[in-house]
Protein backbone atom coordinates (compact mmCIF):
# COMPACT_ATOMS: atom_id res chain seq x y z
CA UNK A 1 0.00 0.00 0.00
CA UNK A 2 2.81 2.35 0.77
CA UNK A 3 4.20 1.44 -2.71
CA UNK A 4 0.93 2.88 -4.61
CA UNK A 5 1.18 6.22 -2.37
CA UNK A 6 4.24 6.43 -3.01
CA UNK A 7 3.95 6.35 -6.72
CA UNK A 8 0.59 8.00 -6.94
CA UNK A 9 2.08 10.84 -5.13
CA UNK A 10 5.35 11.22 -7.50
CA UNK A 11 3.01 11.35 -10.64
CA UNK A 12 0.32 13.46 -9.31
CA UNK A 13 3.10 16.14 -8.31
CA UNK A 14 4.91 16.19 -11.59
CA UNK A 15 1.02 16.31 -13.30
CA UNK A 16 0.02 18.69 -10.91
CA UNK A 17 3.11 21.24 -11.76
CA UNK A 18 3.01 20.63 -15.54
CA UNK A 19 -0.87 21.59 -15.63
CA UNK A 20 -0.20 24.67 -13.31
CA UNK A 21 2.27 25.72 -15.84
CA UNK A 22 0.32 24.89 -18.41
CA UNK A 23 -2.91 27.76 -16.56
CA UNK A 24 -0.36 30.47 -16.02
CA UNK A 25 0.56 29.56 -20.17
CA UNK A 26 -3.24 29.85 -20.66
CA UNK A 27 -3.33 33.11 -18.52
CA UNK A 28 -0.94 34.71 -20.02
CA UNK A 29 -2.21 34.58 -23.75
CA UNK A 30 -0.02 31.38 -24.88
CA UNK A 31 -1.86 28.40 -26.08
CA UNK A 32 1.11 25.63 -25.03
CA UNK A 33 -0.15 22.31 -25.74
CA UNK A 34 3.61 21.59 -25.79
CA UNK A 35 3.72 20.80 -22.45
CA UNK A 36 4.04 16.98 -22.72
CA UNK A 37 6.99 17.48 -24.55
CA UNK A 38 8.94 19.90 -22.03
CA UNK A 39 7.60 17.38 -19.62
CA UNK A 40 9.53 14.13 -21.22
CA UNK A 41 12.94 16.18 -22.36
CA UNK A 42 13.37 17.36 -18.84
CA UNK A 43 12.45 14.01 -17.36
CA UNK A 44 15.42 12.96 -19.68
CA UNK A 45 17.85 15.07 -18.75
CA UNK A 46 17.21 14.70 -14.90
CA UNK A 47 17.89 10.73 -15.53
CA UNK A 48 21.19 11.52 -18.03
CA UNK A 49 22.57 13.63 -15.30
CA UNK A 50 21.42 10.92 -12.47
CA UNK A 51 22.74 7.87 -14.77
CA UNK A 52 26.53 9.62 -15.09
CA UNK A 53 26.72 11.18 -11.62
CA UNK A 54 29.52 8.97 -9.40
CA UNK A 55 27.89 7.03 -6.94
CA UNK A 56 30.27 8.78 -3.77
CA UNK A 57 27.75 11.67 -4.17
CA UNK A 58 25.44 12.53 -1.40
CA UNK A 59 21.89 11.51 -2.05
CA UNK A 60 20.42 14.97 -1.87
CA UNK A 61 22.94 16.27 -3.59
CA UNK A 62 22.10 13.46 -6.35
CA UNK A 63 18.69 15.20 -5.75
CA UNK A 64 18.54 18.55 -6.19
CA UNK A 65 21.32 18.43 -9.47
CA UNK A 66 19.03 15.79 -11.09
CA UNK A 67 16.13 18.38 -10.45
CA UNK A 68 17.90 20.95 -11.71
CA UNK A 69 18.84 19.39 -14.36
CA UNK A 70 15.50 18.57 -15.50
CA UNK A 71 14.34 22.19 -14.90
CA UNK A 72 16.91 23.19 -16.85
CA UNK A 73 16.74 20.64 -20.20
CA UNK A 74 12.99 21.62 -19.82
CA UNK A 75 13.48 25.02 -20.13
CA UNK A 76 15.65 25.25 -22.95
CA UNK A 77 13.42 23.12 -24.89
CA UNK A 78 10.63 25.03 -24.35
CA UNK A 79 12.55 28.24 -25.80
CA UNK A 80 11.26 26.10 -29.19
CA UNK A 81 7.76 27.34 -28.76
CA UNK A 82 8.94 30.96 -27.85
CA UNK A 83 11.53 31.16 -30.82
CA UNK A 84 8.74 29.78 -33.70
CA UNK A 85 5.95 31.97 -32.10
CA UNK A 86 7.61 34.99 -31.43
CA UNK A 87 10.71 35.12 -34.12
CA UNK A 88 9.02 33.07 -36.47
CA UNK A 89 5.43 34.19 -36.20
CA UNK A 90 4.16 30.16 -36.55
CA UNK A 91 0.97 29.06 -34.88
CA UNK A 92 1.25 28.21 -31.20
CA UNK A 93 -0.57 25.28 -31.87
CA UNK A 94 1.54 23.72 -34.40
CA UNK A 95 4.47 24.11 -33.13
CA UNK A 96 3.31 23.02 -29.61
CA UNK A 97 1.93 19.62 -31.07
CA UNK A 98 5.14 18.87 -32.84
CA UNK A 99 7.30 19.31 -29.63
CA UNK A 100 5.37 16.82 -27.83
CA UNK A 101 6.06 14.68 -31.06
CA UNK A 102 9.70 15.48 -31.05
CA UNK A 103 10.42 15.30 -27.11
CA UNK A 104 8.75 11.96 -27.08
CA UNK A 105 10.76 11.01 -30.47
CA UNK A 106 13.85 12.24 -29.71
CA UNK A 107 13.84 11.28 -25.55
CA UNK A 108 13.36 7.21 -27.38
CA UNK A 109 16.66 7.84 -30.00
CA UNK A 110 19.09 9.39 -27.23
CA UNK A 111 18.31 6.78 -24.63
CA UNK A 112 18.04 3.37 -27.65
CA UNK A 113 21.86 4.99 -28.45
CA UNK A 114 23.12 5.36 -24.98
CA UNK A 115 22.33 1.57 -24.84
CA UNK A 116 23.74 0.66 -27.74
CA UNK A 117 26.67 2.20 -26.81
CA UNK A 118 26.87 1.33 -23.36
CA UNK A 119 26.87 -2.14 -24.33
CA UNK A 120 29.14 -2.39 -27.30
CA UNK A 121 26.48 -2.73 -29.94
CA UNK A 122 24.03 -5.01 -28.22
CA UNK A 123 20.69 -3.37 -28.03
CA UNK A 124 19.36 -5.07 -24.60
CA UNK A 125 16.49 -2.67 -23.71
CA UNK A 126 15.40 0.93 -23.86
CA UNK A 127 16.21 1.63 -20.59
CA UNK A 128 19.19 3.50 -18.37
CA UNK A 129 20.81 1.78 -15.46
CA UNK A 130 21.30 4.11 -12.83
CA UNK A 131 20.69 1.70 -9.92
CA UNK A 132 22.88 3.38 -7.65
CA UNK A 133 21.89 6.94 -8.21
CA UNK A 134 18.45 6.24 -7.68
CA UNK A 135 18.32 4.83 -4.29
CA UNK A 136 18.33 8.56 -3.04
CA UNK A 137 14.90 9.24 -4.54
CA UNK A 138 13.12 6.03 -2.82
CA UNK A 139 11.47 6.51 0.13
CA UNK A 140 12.34 4.35 2.51
CA UNK A 141 9.45 3.31 5.48
CA UNK A 142 10.44 4.20 8.64
CA UNK A 143 12.26 7.22 7.73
Amino acid sequence: MLLLIQYTLVFASVLTLVALGGCYSERSGIINIGLEGIMVIGALGGVLVLSFMPTSTPAFLIFIIATLAAVLCGMIYSLLLAVASVNFKADQTLVGTAMNMLGIALATVIVKALNIAMTNGADNSARLSFVENRQALIIKEGT
